[in-house]
């Protein structure tokens, strides 16, 4: 089965969302899914004004990666080791920053795992780094488990 009818698959049984851009009249230039649980939380309802901005920040800086032309290296950077091909989309604005961990399923297809707020990252390749890698992994896994990420080089 290729990646494309697993995606498919995955996405007629509710574990995955396709995200859209918020904009209908955009083009989509790539593909974005988020794992359910992921799209829930970043689509939930909320109270707090203050949540209600930061996340639809958010939403607007997931837009990036499917209707920008280019990407900067400074929005989705690949993370090491290289070898597990787990990448982050930066949200940095407003505080508190945001880091949303992913793989590639193939070629401008971005799968979503979850997102964790930058602070409780710690240091560069801390523990907790190397914890939210291992997470992405074990979501990718739960959803393709015969497939590891496609691609590992810049996109």
């Amino acid at each position: 089965m290729s990646i494309n009818e697993q995606i498919w698959s995955i996405l007629k049984d509710g574990r995955l969302v396709e995200l859209r851009p918020y904009v209908n009249s955009d083009a989509k230039i790539r593909s974005m899914y988020l794992e359910r649980k992921l799209h829930d939380e970043i689509f939930g309802d909320r109270s707090v004004d203050k949540e209600v901005e930061r996340f639809a920040q958010l939403q607007a800086d997931l837009d990036v990666f499917l209707t920008s032309e280019t990407i900067d290296p400074k929005y989705l950077y690949r993370l090491t080791p290289i070898s597990d091909g787990v990448w982050e989309i930066k949200s940095v604005r407003p505080k508190p920053s945001i880091r949303v961990f992913g793989l590639f399923g193939g070629k401008d297809t971005f799968i979503a795992t979850h997102y964790i707020e930058r602070a409780g990252l710690g240091g560069w390749n801390s523990a907790e780094w190397k914890t939210e890698i291992r997470r992405s992994l074990a979501i990718w896994r739960q959803l393709f488990p015969d497939r590891k990420s496609v691609v590992r080089e810049r996109v």
